[in-house]
């Protein structure tokens, strides 16, 4: 199969204005990753990558970088004519991965990703959250400020519904009176910041590694410093795993057009994890996925996108791999 990767942020997605160092390190790491290992794969015989003119183009026996210089959007549906399947990385802020899910999934070829409905739903917290707990999911709750004033005192978190990452999170020592339209209001919940790689399918999913995330919250950012992939495996027990795989199809179940990697935000609690929010794309953590399972995770990607199969696999070999940003 020919295949055309879409990294937005190192793909051409912001043309008209400066690349953040962070975010463009962060694309650039899963780029190269994504394109290393599906190289390797017998499957497919050729790969697209779309690539900001501003940057150094990506080469290989069976890699072709093709320079967007105009407009992103029209650059992604003129490059889904010459290949079969396209595998888009993106942000969900401000729409920008509906858009490009929206437009591939109106041409001719494969989505390697979530469909749109999954995509509009993890683009927002509140209904996200919102979702989950109607399936007796343990997330992080949505507080109204008026009701937080009334409750013991305690750090609270102020984030934007549909923002990506840290952006625009702030922790405070006291709720506020008010919030802009787009902020939601949740209490600080004391524990590890951690994150779950899945792979999933029709209401189905795979648990693939247990993350530990390094992060620096206060008053006035967030930070992701980087992630340890499957950092937290080794302190688990087999019942707070296969808790942990249960977990993984019951949001699966909730929001069944999550298909390919799926990474979930959460919270470490004694042995307990609390959802903080969904990602319907590849993540960070796929960076060190490969090294973590010792195996190739685009091969279990392809194999899903032909046959529909979750890989059959333990984790109990995995291991802990580092990846910093």
């Amino acid at each position: 199969m020919r295949l055309l990767i879409c990294e937005f942020i190192t793909g051409g997605g912001m043309l008209n204005e400066p690349l953040p160092p962070t975010l463009a390190r962060e694309g650039e790491l899963m780029l190269q990753s994504l394109v290393n290992d599906l190289a390797a794969c017998d499957r497919v015989t050729h790969i697209d990558v779309l690539r900001d003119a501003r940057l150094e183009l990506i080469s290989g026996d069976k890699v072709t970088s093709l320079p967007v210089a105009l407009d992103f959007l029209q650059s992604l549906k003129r490059s889904c004519d010459s290949v079969d399947v396209v595998l888009p990385v993106a942000p969900e802020s401000s729409g920008i991965l509906q858009r490009m899910t929206e437009l591939i999934t109106g041409k001719s070829v494969q989505l390697l990703a979530s469909d749109t409905a999954a995509v509009e739903l993890a683009s927002g917290k509140r209904r996200t959250l919102a979702t989950l707990a109607g399936q007796g999911i343990a997330v992080v709750p949505v507080v109204d400020p008026a009701d937080a004033h009334s409750r013991p005192a305690q750090d609270w978190v102020i984030k934007p519904d549909d923002g990506v990452g840290g952006e625009g999170c702030r922790r405070l020592p006291v709720p506020p009176d008010n919030l802009g339209g787009a902020d939601l209001l949740q209490p600080f919940i004391a524990g590890c910041p951690a994150s779950l790689s899945l792979l999933c399918t029709g209401g189905r999913a795979r648990l693939l590694a247990v993350n530990e995330q390094y992060v620096d919250l206060d008053q006035e950012h967030c930070q992701l410093r980087g992630v340890n992939v499957n950092g937290l495996l080794p302190d688990l027990t087999r019942q707070q795993l296969d808790a942990l795989q249960a977990l993984a199809d019951a949001i699966a179940a909730a929001i069944p057009g999550l298909w390919g990697w799926v990474g979930v935000d959460g919270i470490f609690t004694d042995g307990a994890f609390t959802v903080l929010e969904i990602n319907p794309r590849l993540t960070t953590a796929y960076c060190g996925l490969h090294q973590s399972l010792q195996h190739n995770p685009a091969e279990w990607l392809l194999d899903l996108a032909v046959d529909g199969q979750l890989p059959a696999f333990s984790l109990a070999q995995a291991r802990p791999v580092e990846v910093w940003l």
